[in-house]
Protein backbone atom coordinates (compact mmCIF):
# COMPACT_ATOMS: atom_id res chain seq x y z
CA UNK A 1 0.00 0.00 0.00
CA UNK A 2 1.22 3.62 -1.00
CA UNK A 3 1.02 6.35 1.53
CA UNK A 4 -0.35 9.40 0.38
CA UNK A 5 1.23 11.94 3.05
CA UNK A 6 4.46 13.78 1.59
CA UNK A 7 7.07 12.46 4.28
CA UNK A 8 9.80 14.58 5.83
CA UNK A 9 12.67 13.08 3.35
CA UNK A 10 10.59 14.11 0.23
CA UNK A 11 9.93 17.72 1.22
CA UNK A 12 12.88 20.58 0.09
CA UNK A 13 13.89 23.24 2.41
CA UNK A 14 13.53 26.62 0.77
CA UNK A 15 16.11 29.08 1.92
CA UNK A 16 14.89 32.03 3.43
CA UNK A 17 14.90 35.41 1.58
CA UNK A 18 17.85 37.18 3.87
CA UNK A 19 19.74 34.40 3.08
CA UNK A 20 22.26 35.01 0.14
CA UNK A 21 21.78 32.22 -2.43
CA UNK A 22 25.85 30.28 -3.22
CA UNK A 23 26.57 31.34 -7.04
CA UNK A 24 28.14 28.24 -8.48
CA UNK A 25 31.61 29.08 -9.55
CA UNK A 26 31.27 30.92 -13.20
CA UNK A 27 33.09 28.39 -15.66
CA UNK A 28 36.25 29.68 -17.30
CA UNK A 29 36.76 30.02 -20.64
CA UNK A 30 39.14 28.12 -22.77
CA UNK A 31 42.43 30.54 -23.15
CA UNK A 32 43.88 30.71 -26.35
CA UNK A 33 46.97 32.81 -27.32
CA UNK A 34 46.43 34.92 -30.21
CA UNK A 35 48.92 35.77 -32.67
CA UNK A 36 50.78 38.73 -32.96
CA UNK A 37 48.48 39.37 -36.61
CA UNK A 38 45.38 38.98 -34.20
CA UNK A 39 46.46 41.49 -31.77
CA UNK A 40 47.54 43.57 -34.29
CA UNK A 41 44.24 43.48 -36.39
CA UNK A 42 42.52 43.87 -33.18
CA UNK A 43 44.63 47.00 -32.20
CA UNK A 44 43.79 48.55 -35.53
CA UNK A 45 40.51 47.91 -35.48
CA UNK A 46 40.11 49.38 -31.97
CA UNK A 47 42.21 52.48 -32.87
CA UNK A 48 39.76 52.88 -36.17
CA UNK A 49 36.55 52.63 -33.82
CA UNK A 50 38.16 55.41 -31.58
CA UNK A 51 38.69 57.33 -34.64
CA UNK A 52 35.50 57.12 -36.20
CA UNK A 53 33.78 57.97 -32.75
CA UNK A 54 35.93 61.11 -32.69
CA UNK A 55 35.16 62.12 -36.29
CA UNK A 56 31.45 61.73 -35.38
CA UNK A 57 31.98 64.29 -32.24
CA UNK A 58 33.86 66.47 -34.78
CA UNK A 59 30.88 66.50 -37.01
CA UNK A 60 28.56 66.68 -34.36
CA UNK A 61 30.17 69.68 -33.11
CA UNK A 62 30.86 71.68 -36.79
CA UNK A 63 26.96 71.10 -37.16
CA UNK A 64 25.84 72.93 -33.86
CA UNK A 65 28.55 75.64 -34.69
CA UNK A 66 27.40 76.27 -38.02
CA UNK A 67 23.54 76.47 -36.96
CA UNK A 68 24.93 79.07 -34.33
CA UNK A 69 26.54 80.90 -36.85
CA UNK A 70 24.18 81.20 -39.18
CA UNK A 71 21.38 82.14 -36.22
CA UNK A 72 24.21 84.52 -35.02
CA UNK A 73 24.60 86.23 -38.52
CA UNK A 74 20.17 86.57 -38.41
CA UNK A 75 20.29 88.13 -35.68
CA UNK A 76 23.22 90.59 -36.43
CA UNK A 77 21.47 91.69 -39.76
CA UNK A 78 18.10 92.38 -37.92
CA UNK A 79 19.60 94.45 -35.46
CA UNK A 80 22.00 96.46 -38.56
CA UNK A 81 18.72 96.69 -40.12
CA UNK A 82 16.55 98.35 -37.27
CA UNK A 83 20.25 100.52 -36.34
CA UNK A 84 19.78 102.01 -39.95
CA UNK A 85 15.97 102.58 -39.60
CA UNK A 86 17.37 104.41 -35.85
CA UNK A 87 19.58 106.67 -37.90
CA UNK A 88 16.98 107.26 -40.61
CA UNK A 89 14.41 108.76 -38.00
CA UNK A 90 17.69 110.52 -35.92
CA UNK A 91 18.22 112.21 -39.26
CA UNK A 92 14.42 113.06 -39.62
CA UNK A 93 14.28 114.70 -36.01
CA UNK A 94 17.38 116.64 -36.58
CA UNK A 95 15.88 117.82 -40.03
CA UNK A 96 13.12 118.84 -38.26
CA UNK A 97 14.94 120.26 -35.27
CA UNK A 98 16.79 122.39 -37.62
CA UNK A 99 13.86 123.13 -39.80
CA UNK A 100 12.07 124.88 -36.67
Amino acid sequence: MIDAAPTQELEVKKPRGDVPDTLPEPESEPTTQTSDFENSYNYVLSRLAGMDQAIHKLNVGHYTLDVKVDQLIDRISRLDAKVGELEDKIHEVYQHSKDN
